[in-house]
């Protein structure tokens, strides 16, 4: 049986905390088995970013979390390339494989790298524009140039990209923008949620609303990372939640699905949740078995490891007078600081004299 459009809008509208004037009041849930998983990754969490590691091997780390999430993300919506063929493309060998496809995988890690460079630990209103930007640069050369980065205006369907089976409607194209417009303002209250919780919530609602004909799934999931990173719950970029969702792909979908239809978030939350903890649980794991490897880390002044800390991603970039700022050092100590840091190879130099900035060293991705 399939009810009128009519009455599909009405029930979405109740069920999912609208009000007349288009507001977004979700139900936050307060479930014990969502915030017991909360509190354990709080805690694997703050161990995680305590940890004195190595700053060679949280590159290394850095640069896996990202192929894996860029891997197990394209692979959700069916891209064929294995983990080790994503590493390869990545380091600039050529591939076999059809062109969209290598696309696909190379649009999601430079967005991944943009959102985590200008979103970790940034205060910076999420808006409509963040999320088109997520969109284009997802669907590049991938999209119609009149679709790219614009809002639908066709009725959209969300399906299970095993079964080809169609799990939900997307909103009426009319009330798109409206209904974003909407979950922005909730994500920039100050009285937003836990940050899983938050994440969770948008990731959920925005693939009900559906916002575009193609690329929603992965705009979705960037988003979420997005959000987490906000709030420091990236975990010093080691955090990924995309392998968790791609071993869990039925009960992903499914979720989804009952969530969306019953307008209760408390079994999304959890699996969220689980997901998040399950993850973060990892790294704890491989913090400890990698521990020989991680004490033989360069003996780094505590100045150092600030201008370290600062320089979180790869994008990011510091100056002599910046590090004078941060460390209230002289001149020529921020110097001798920033040329060891070169010497031993965890930074790079660019440019000369006043314009001279430094950077993360970046492995390749087939290192």
């Amino acid at each position: 049986m399939r009810l009128k459009r009519e009455t599909i809008q009405q029930v979405i509208l109740l069920r999912f905390c609208y009000d007349p004037e288009m507001i977004f009041r979700p139900t936050i849930p307060d479930h014990p088995e969502a915030q017991e998983l909360l509190l354990q990754a709080g805690f694997a969490r703050q161990q995680i970013l305590l940890a004195p590691l190595n700053p060679r091997l949280e590159l290394e780390w850095q640069l896996n979390t990202a192929l894996e999430a860029t891997h197990h993300s394209t692979a959700i919506e069916g891209n064929p390339l294995t983990l080790e063929e994503v590493r390869r493309l990545l380091s600039g060998k050529p591939l076999q494989k059809p062109r969209n496809r290598e696309i696909e995988v190379r649009n999601y890690k430079n967005a991944l790298d943009e959102v985590l460079s200008d979103w970790t630990a940034s205060r910076k209103a999420v808006t409509a524009t963040t999320i088109l930007h997520l969109h284009r640069s997802v669907m590049r050369d991938l999209e119609l140039p009149a679709r790219l980065g614009q809002w639908r205006v066709d009725p959209v369907f969300v399906f299970d990209t095993k079964t080809q089976i169609p799990v939900h409607e997307g909103d009426p194209a009319s009330e798109v923008s409206s209904r974003i417009a909407a979950l922005c303002v909730w994500l920039n209250n100050a009285d937003a949620p836990h940050p899983v919780i938050r994440a969770a919530i948008a990731h959920l609602e925005f693939v009900r609303i559906h916002p575009f004909m193609d690329g929603n799934g992965r705009s979705a999931r960037l988003l979420e990372t997005l959000l987490l990173a906000q709030f420091g719950w990236n975990a010093r970029g080691l955090l990924a939640l995309e392998p968790y969702y791609r071993a869990n792909l039925a009960r992903y979908y499914a979720l989804i699905a009952s969530s969306i239809n019953d307008g209760d978030y408390t079994d999304w939350v959890t699996f969220v949740a689980a997901g998040v903890l399950e993850r973060l649980q990892k790294v704890e794991q491989q913090l400890v078995h990698d521990s020989p490897a991680n004490s033989h880390a360069p003996m780094l002044n505590e100045r150092q490891w600030r201008i370290m800390a600062l320089l979180g991603h790869a994008r990011a970039t510091v100056s002599n007078m910046e590090v004078q700022r941060l460390t209230s050092a002289s001149h020529m100590t921020a110097a001798r600081d920033l040329a060891s840091l070169v010497q031993i190879g965890l930074l790079e130099k660019h440019g000369a004299g006043r314009a001279t900035r430094y950077s993360r060293r970046a492995p390749r991705a087939a290192e």
